[in-house]
C-alpha cells in the first residue's frame, strides 16, 4: 500500500535533502567509488590542470610574492579534484607552479566527515596532509561560519582562491515560478510504497532512514510535484535575494528557476575570509543562458545513488554580479560537460584574469578531452572494436598516466583485442598507482598471460585474484589452468567451488563434466 511519509512541503525543506545527508555521512568515499555519484567531469586531471594554470596566472600577478597561499575547496567529496590539483601544480605548469605549489594551504572541506577523513588518508593525498600541505575540514555551506579541522579548531584564514565543484547543485535551491505578475514556488508530497504485511509499530520514515544507502532507495519513493502562489519576499525574505530574482527574470512572462539562495548566502558570508585578489570558482552543470529558463515546467531533481541534485542556472551569477557588485566570468558553450563561472567580490575583474579563463577556461578542453576519450573507449568496447578501444584508452593514459582506472580498462581492452604485451605492461603500471579503488589487475594480468601461453605466470595471477576475490570466473579459468596441468582433484575443487557461487554458471558445468572421475 502507499503512504504519505511527507506531506506538501517546499521542496527545498523535503526530507529528500535529510536521506541525502545521511546517504553522505554513511557511505564515505563508496558513493564515488562505486559510480553511483558522478564527480569525474569536474575532478579528472584535465580539468584540474586548467585550473591549476588559471590559479597559477592569477596568484602569481596577483598574490603577495611570498608567504603562505591559502585556497578553499568547498564539497571535497572524494578527494579527487584535490589531489589532481596539487599535482598539476607540480607537474604541468612548469617552475611558477612548483612556487606556489610550495607555499599552498590546502583546505580540503566537506559537511560528511567520513569523506573528509577517508580522502585525507588517501595515498593520493595522506603525504600532503602529512607535510601540512592540505588540511581536511568540516564546513556545511548551509549553516555557514569558517571551516573547523576535524579535531574541531577553528581556521580562521582568509583565503586567496575558492573552489566549489558540483556543490551548488547538492544544497537546496528554491524552486519558483514567475508567472506574469504573480510568483509560485514547488512543493513536494512524498510517497512510500508499503508492504501490506507493515505493521503499525514500524514507522516507514525510521525505516528509510535505518539504512539510507540501501539501493534504489530515493527512487523507490514518488515524488508527487505542486506549485503555490507565494509571495517573492516570503519565501526571498532578503531584499538582495529578491532584487537579483527579479533581475534574471525582468521582462519575462513565464520563467522557472531554481534559486541557489543558500550559496549565495554562502559568498555573502565568505567575504570577509577573502583576500582582496582572491575569486571563487564554481563548476557544475546547468542552464547556460536566461532563455532556457522561460516556460513553465516542474523542477524535477537528479538522483544519483541516494542523493539529489538540481541542475545549477548559471545565468543567476550574472544577476547576483550586478545586483551585489560582484565581477563574473563563465563558460557559455551549453555542449560542455560542466560549465564554470569565476566569481570575484567588488565589482570588477582585472584584465589577466579575463584573460587566463578565456585561455583555460574558454579554449582548453582537457577536462572535456578526458570525458569524452573514455565514454568513446568504453562504448567502443562493448561494440567489440578493441583496437578502437585501446586507441582511446591509451589517450586517456596519455592525458593522465597516475590514474589506475585508465590502466585498468587499457589492460582490459588489450587482452580483449589481443594484444597481450601491451595489457601486462598496463597492468603491472596501473597496480602500483591503485589507490583503495580495487581493480582486479591480477585476473587481467592472469588473463593476459594465459592467451600469452605463459601458464604458469596465468596461475600465479589468478590465485593472487582470488584472495582478493573469490569469483566464479577467476575459480573457473584457474581450474581450466589445473586441469591442463594434470591436477585434477584441484580443477574439480575449483569448478565445485565456483558452481557453489554461481549454480547456473554454464562454463564450470561443462568443464566439471568433461572432467568426470580423473583423478591425479
Amino acid at each position: 500500500m502507499k503512504v504519505t511519509i511527507e506531506p506538501w512541503t517546499p521542496f527545498h525543506e523535503s526530507l529528500c535533502w535529510m536521506l541525502s545527508d545521511a546517504y553522505f555521512a554513511r557511505c564515505g568515499l563508496d558513493a564515488w567509488r562505486g559510480g553511483a555519484v558522478p564527480h569525474d567531469a569536474t575532478s579528472n586531471f584535465g580539468m584540474a590542470t586548467q585550473h591549476a594554470r588559471f590559479l597559477v596566472d592569477h596568484l602569481t600577478a596577483h598574490a603577495p610574492a611570498e608567504g603562505e597561499l591559502w585556497v578553499l575547496e568547498v564539497g571535497s567529496g572524494s578527494g579527487a579534484f584535490a589531489a589532481n590539483l596539487l599535482r598539476a601544480l607540480d607537474t604541468t605548469c612548469g617552475e611558477r607552479g612548483r612556487a606556489i605549489h610550495a607555499r599552498l594551504r590546502y583546505v580540503m572541506s566537506d559537511y560528511a566527515r567520513k569523506s573528509v577523513a577517508e580522502a585525507a588518508a588517501s595515498n593520493a593525498l595522506r603525504g600532503h596532509v602529512a607535510a601540512g600541505r592540505v588540511i581536511p575540514a568540516l564546513l556545511d555551506l548551509r549553516r555557514g561560519g569558517a571551516p573547523r579541522t576535524l579535531d574541531d579548531a577553528p581556521l580562521d584564514a582568509r583565503y586567496d582562491a575558492v573552489f566549489a565543484n558540483y556543490v551548488c547543485c547538492v544544497i537546496p535551491q528554491r524552486s519558483l515560478q514567475r508567472r506574469g505578475s504573480t510568483w509560485h514556488e514547488q512543493l513536494v508530497q512524498v510517497v512510500a510504497d508499503v508492504a501490506p504485511d507493515h505493521t503499525g509499530g514500524d514507522n516507514p520514515l525510521e525505516a528509510l532512514f535505518a539504512d539510507p544507502t540501501r539501493e534504489h532507495l530515493l527512487e523507490s519513493l514518488e515524488l508527487q510535484l505542486a506549485w503555490r502562489e507565494r509571495d517573492l519576499g516570503s519565501f526571498l525574505q532578503s531584499a538582495l535575494h529578491q532584487r537579483v530574482v527579479e533581475h534574471l527574470l525582468v521582462g519575462m512572462e513565464e520563467a522557472t528557476v531554481g534559486y541557489p539562495l543558500g550559496f549565495i548566502d554562502f559568498l555573502l558570508d565568505l567575504t570577509e575570509r577573502l583576500r582582496p585578489h582572491a575569486f571563487v570558482s564554481v563548476m557544475d552543470y546547468g542552464k547556460v543562458e536566461r532563455a532556457e529558463l522561460a516556460g513553465l515546467r516542474d523542477r524535477r531533481p537528479e538522483i544519483y545513488g541516494n542523493s539529489i541534485a538540481h541542475e545549477t542556472p548559471f545565468c543567476v551569477f550574472d544577476a547576483f554580479g550586478e545586483i551585489a557588485e560582484w565581477g563574473v566570468l563563465r563558460t557559455r558553450d551549453p555542449l560542455r560537460s560542466v560549465q564554470t563561472a569565476v566569481l570575484a567580490p567588488g565589482g570588477g575583474v582585472a584584465e589577466t584574469l579575463r584573460e587566463s579563463f578565456e585561455r583555460h577556461h574558454v579554449m582548453c578542453r582537457l577536462g572535456d578531452d578526458l570525458i569524452d576519450f573514455y565514454d568513446t573507449a568504453s562504448r567502443a568496447g562493448a561494440e567489440d572494436e578493441h583496437d578502437r578501444a585501446v586507441r582511446y584508452f591509451r589517450r586517456c593514459v596519455d592525458l593522465d598516466p597516475y590514474r589506475a582506472e585508465y590502466r585498468y580498462r587499457l589492460a582490459e581492452a588489450a587482452v580483449d583485442g589481443g594484444h597481450y604485451r601491451l595489457a601486462i605492461a598496463a597492468a603491472e603500471v596501473g597496480m602500483a598507482l591503485d589507490d583503495g579503488e580495487d581493480h582486479d589487475f591480477e585476473f587481467v594480468l592472469g588473463r593476459a598471460f594465459c592467451l600469452d601461453d605463459d601458464f604458469s605466470e596465468a596461475i600465479a595471477w589468478y590465485e593472487r585474484s582470488l584472495r582478493k576475490d573469490e569469483h566464479w570466473v577467476t575459480l573457473t579459468n584457474l581450474a581450466t589452468l589445473y586441469e591442463r596441468e594434470g591436477r585434477f582433484d584441484d580443477a574439480r575443487r575449483g569448478y565445485q567451488r565456483a558452481l557453489e557461487l554461481k549454480p547456473d554458471y554454464d562454463k564450470a558445468k561443462r568443464r566439471l563434466a568433461k572432467l568426470g572421475d580423473r583423478i591425479h
